[in-house]
């Protein structure tokens, strides 16, 4: 079985966060784009409990470590 994992990101031309399950699902659509980093997290935190997997943040906001 694949070790998927949660990854926030920061777009910076767009100033978004993004959230991706990596390796994605197939045929899942789970990644989602957010206006704030706590919208993000949220969405990332909900799919940690749902589905077990790690979250790494790789945005300057926040830990940077998978919780």
């Amino acid at each position: 079985m694949t070790e998927r994992i949660i990854e926030i990101t920061h777009e910076p031309f767009t100033a978004n966060f993004d959230v991706k399950i990596v390796p994605p699902v197939p045929g899942e659509v789970l990644g989602a784009e957010f206006p704030t980093h706590k919208q993000a997290r949220g969405w990332a935190s909900g799919l940690r409990l749902t589905h077990g997997w790690r979250i790494v943040d790789r945005t300057c906001l926040g830990d940077g470590i998978g919780k």
